[in-house]
């Protein structure tokens, strides 16, 4: 009996490498399961790599008339956004929402950044240089997006860089991140500040 098991495992020995170098399938009954190439990274899981983000020339998406810098909408228009700098100031980033999102900043309670707003608060997040940025609190516009219909798209899967801040388009938000590691993440359907 054992001089059978030591044939058996002497030719799985032999005839496993030259089983599994074959350019053909091998019946899953016959050997283990092979393993033809590693997953490029195995940190996600069975979820797919997040796809390549590319960075677009600035100079495509310069601002016109509210300062220096770049402005860019989303595809469909609804996000209009810049990165501006007027002066020595720090640089106001931000976008601006055009239809009424299916999100609402608090506004009930004194301690809420919109409590209370004499002007149009919450369509939109801004931040200006290092500060954690804020809902929108503004009656006017900010960035040329807001009004000019010749502004660039920021098409999915780009980004735009400027003044200390960087911009994505990911397909499903618009997300600006400054070098002091606020920033901030907007679509029609949901928001996130940090």
């Amino acid at each position: 009996m054992q001089h059978r098991f030591i044939g058996a495992a002497a030719a799985a020995v032999v005839l496993l490498p030259l089983l599994t170098s074959c350019s053909s399938p091998v019946p899953a009954d016959t050997v283990g399961p092979v393993i033809t190439a590693a997953p490029a990274d195995l940190s996600h899981g069975n979820q797919a790599a997040p796809p390549a983000i590319y960075p677009v020339d600035p100079a495509a998406y310069t601002a016109h008339e509210l300062g220096v810098g770049v402005t860019f909408v989303s595809p469909d228009r609804n996000l209009r956004c810049g990165i501006t700098v007027t002066g020595d100031s720090a640089p106001l980033y931000g976008c601006a929402i055009g239809r009424e999102p299916a999100w609402k900043f608090p506004r009930e309670k004194p301690g809420d950044y919109c409590y209370a707003a004499d002007v149009p608060c919450g369509y939109g997040i801004e931040a200006s240089g290092a500060e954690t940025p804020h809902p929108r609190k503004r009656d006017g516009a900010a960035f040329d997006s807001e009004y000019r219909t010749d502004i660039g798209v920021l098409e999915a899967n780009t980004s735009i860089s400027y003044a200390d801040v960087v911009c994505t388009n990911d397909s499903e938000k618009i997300s600006c991140l400054h070098t002091s590691g606020h920033g901030f993440a907007i679509s029609h359907v949901d928001n996130d500040i940090w």
